[in-house]
């Protein structure tokens, strides 16, 4: 409180006198700052001479733990590699809930790993509210559903490094939480020096990067900067592993670049080295390889600690010189961290294993997911009633890099009202490149434990499982990596053939009644049947080929005064109209004169409701209500909707569309490379539904814009979002090939329309300016392009109904 006062005192004074320095406000250790409480921002530490300390080295991962992800982990951070007081190696897994297995969660802190939040719905977090909701219910999440006691889940990692500013330490501390780390300094060489984590006892002493920072002092909060790393050229920083400008090419490279950060720190000031990153980088198997030596290089040094950043707390509060390290209490081994989670009523399962590789089967009551456990049988039948228990075998099991041999599952679940017997071989799973040898089992149960605040999870990116090749080369994701890819890939082939199951002899029925047929009981302008037809019947010479660009999320001064410069009415169509799109404005966070300027601009403007995920239909009409009565306030007009994370709601959703008046819906997603022209829900959804709940029923005169996944600048995977894919481009040039491949894809075929959904993150920090240039590249070229038409939905479904031919389009197709 005393600091506070001082600052406040402080601030006046250089407000009312312009004095810009105040003597009060400097940190002093061991005088106006004493440890444990308390300890200043240096790049020197002020108590050990360099000698005396050990290099901490800790590693940090980003994002969901699925079971993919799962050996990778174990086999870096295996048993026998251990530190020089003998204890294991461990890191901090940052943990989002989306796709995560809390089996695994589970697991991981068994084996002494730390366990910290990550966010529920990996959102932005802007705002007091959201932050507060986020930190709170992942934290619930990780105790309730991974067994972990809420005391020892002390850290916080903000989705893409954002933060709520001077909100963020005082909503964490309330929250339990005792350190953040989202903070980001960067190094401009490799050879300059990190800072050491501190606490806010003084604010944030560093240049800003990422605004907001902190900005008035937080007394005992602790700060970790995630420090950047410099590529492997020294040309560029990093503040993720994975997410450098010039990214290795080989092993070599790769290693070159950890080694390098290393001894800087090793040979420096022997300030924390923190590795933080997205397990992505191992998509790439010799980034992998040179991880693996690298971790197995610097535990040669009998002064090189790798440690969870709750120990390198422990240690920043209690400085220990490295002859007394290995006496140092919360650094010394530990066993048996699992406490048993105590679950809801769950269904008698049996499972009967049998394996050469001895791997036992079990399914935990709180999710769709498998935690696996290595036994010493070949044959084990296992009964598990409610609740549920599980019990990690201790960690001296290795994991060996031979192809284990194939493991048969046979499953039968009992439950009141159902039942399911499956045996099935499962899977292998390759990564890429070189496959990966590891074996993977899913088993979908009808009953789940409820999450706190938000549905079950679900894939959002990947549609159908996906056809591996061989690359020419490889390079790992962005900073704002997704691993939904992934999670969908392999889960949404039997998530799909269950909801087929499940729906398809009732869709098989109404459809045979009843078959949409263009012309005769399906007429424009009110009526449009699902295909590849084009509207009016014009040959592929006649007709102009639309390209419509949409934005996701919320119109705020980081991304609106990027969108005024791309959409500044510079840029004309054929008719000399200027080149429009649609942003679905979210409802939280969004600033009322920027979504009118932008309207008055001819953007068409339409609605996401929140800007995180919608937990139930009643929940979706208050937000559809709400959020159109507040446009209609504004004196905007809407007559679309997207739904948040492309989550439908199922008829629930449509009929409250078709209620309140909207024209048409875009969150139906279908397969890549389907090239079908918007079309009215007069006679259902015929697709396959990719993300559930789709509609059943049928909405006379509703139009459906589905979305259609582009494929990655590496021609590999699909993405719903360009700006959320596995391999995203790195330059301008690349960006700009990336987006013109899949226009040709369409505009070389039947000339459907080309779909371009973006959220913001390209508009929204420095690191994908590039990107955001190579859209602009892309724009451009189209501008050039006689029969190109850059249009917002609306103005594509306002050709739908009364189409025109290219030759028409000039004179008749209004601005």
């Amino acid at each position: 409180m005393d600091k506070l006062l001082i600052w406040m005192f402080c601030f006046v004074t250089s407000m009312l006198y312009g004095i810009t320095y105040c003597k009060s406000l400097e940190c002093k250790q061991k005088e106006n700052c004493k440890l444990p409480n308390c300890f200043c921002s240096t790049f020197n530490h002020p108590l050990l001479r360099v000698s005396e300390i050990p290099q901490i080295v800790y590693f940090g991962f980003d994002d969901a733990l699925t079971p993919l992800v799962d050996p990778l982990y174990k086999k870096l951070f295996r048993s026998n590699r251990t530190n020089p007081n003998g204890c294991s190696i461990g890191m901090t897994l940052y943990v989002s809930n989306q796709y995560t297995s809390y089996a695994e969660v589970r697991e991981f802190y068994g084996r002494g790993m730390e366990i910290a939040s990550h966010s529920v719905h990996h959102s932005h977090i802007r705002t007091e509210q959201t932050l507060f909701k986020e930190a709170r219910l992942q934290k619930q999440n990780l105790a309730r559903l991974g067994g972990i006691p809420e005391s020892e889940i002390i850290g916080w990692r903000s989705p893409f490094l954002e933060t709520a500013g001077d909100y963020q330490p005082d909503v964490l501390r309330k929250l339990g939480y005792e350190y953040d780390i989202s903070l980001t300094y960067t190094r401009r060489h490799m050879n300059a020096h990190n800072p050491w984590p501190f606490t806010a006892d003084y604010g944030w002493p560093y240049q800003c990067q990422m605004k907001p920072c902190l900005s008035k002092p937080h007394p005992g909060f602790w700060e970790f900067p995630v420090n950047s790393m410099m590529d492997f050229k020294d040309q560029y920083p990093c503040n993720y592993v994975d997410g450098c400008l010039n990214r290795p090419k080989n092993e070599t490279e790769a290693y070159k670049y950890l080694i390098d950060n290393f001894n800087n720190a090793y040979r420096g000031n022997r300030a924390p080295l923190g590795i933080h990153m997205h397990a992505a980088w191992f998509v790439s198997k010799y980034n992998f390889r040179a991880m693996d030596r690298f971790i197995t290089e610097i535990l040669k040094r009998s002064d090189v600690y790798i440690v969870p950043v709750k120990h390198v707390l422990a240690w920043m509060k209690h400085p220990t010189s490295l002859s007394d390290i290995k006496k140092f209490q919360p650094w010394q081994c530990k066993t048996g961290n699992v406490v048993p989670i105590l679950s809801q009523s769950t269904p008698k399962v049996k499972h009967t294993t049998k394996t050469p590789t001895t791997r036992a089967t079990t399914i935990p009551s709180t999710a769709a997911t498998t935690t696996t456990t290595r036994t010493t049988s070949s044959t084990t039948t296992t009964t598990t009633h409610s609740p549920t228990t599980t019990t990690t075998t201790p960690s001296s099991t290795t994991i060996k890099s031979t192809t284990p041999s194939p493991t048969t599952t046979a499953t039968s679940t009992t439950t009141k009202s159902t039942s399911i017997k499956s045996t099935k071989s499962p899977f292998s799973v390759p990564i890429l490149s070189e496959q990966w040898p590891f074996t993977y089992k899913y088993i979908k149960l009808t009953h789940q434990t409820k999450f706190a605040d938000f549905a079950t999870h679900r894939p959002t990116e990947m549609h159908r499982q996906p056809t591996y090749q061989q690359p020419a080369s490889s390079s790992a994701s962005s900073n704002n990596f997704n691993w939904s890819w992934m999670w969908n890939g392999f889960l949404n082939k039997q998530q799909q053939q269950a909801v087929q199951s499940k729906n398809g002899e009732q869709n098989s029925a109404e459809n045979s009644k009843e078959t949409c047929i263009q012309g005769l009981n399906c007429k424009l302008p009110g009526c449009f049947c699902q295909g590849g037809k084009t509207p009016g019947g014009f040959g592929r010479e006649n007709t102009p080929q639309f390209v419509y660009i949409s934005f996701d999320g919320d119109i705020d001064s980081r991304v609106f005064f990027r969108f005024k410069k791309i959409f500044s009415g510079d840029r004309k169509n054929p008719n000399n109209c200027p080149i429009s799109s649609t942003f679905f404005v979210s409802q939280e966070g969004s600033r009322d004169s920027f979504v009118s300027f932008l309207n008055n601009k001819s953007q068409e403007i339409a609605m996401r409701g929140s800007s995180s995920s919608i937990a139930n239909i009643a929940e979706f009409r208050r937000q559809l209500a709400q959020q159109k009565g507040r446009m209609k306030r504004n004196r905007v007009q809407v007559t679309g909707w997207r739904s948040p994370e492309l989550k439908p709601f199922g008829d629930g959703q449509y009929s409250g569309l078709v209620e309140e008046g909207l024209q048409y819906d875009s969150t139906l997603v279908l397969q890549e490379n389907e090239k079908v022209w918007p079309f009215t829900l007069d006679y259902g959804w015929k697709d396959h539904c990719i993300i559930p709940e789709c509609p059943k029923k049928k909405y006379r005169g509703l139009w459906e814009v589905p979305n259609i996944p582009v494929k990655d600048y590496l021609n590999r995977y699909p993405c719903n979002y360009v700006d959320g894919c596995m391999f995203s481009p790195k330059t301008a040039e690349e960006t700009f090939q990336f987006l013109w491949n899949n226009f040709y894809n369409f505009y070389n075929s039947n000339k459907t329309p080309f779909g371009v959904n973006f959220r913001h993150i390209w508009f929204t920090h420095s690191a994908y300016r590039n990107n955001a240039r190579g859209f602009e590249m892309f724009l451009d070229k189209l501008e050039q392009m006689k029969d190109v038409y850059i249009v917002s939905t609306a103005k594509l479904i306002e050709w739908m109904k009364n189409p025109l031919q290219l030759s028409e389009m000039q004179f008749r197709f209004r601005c």
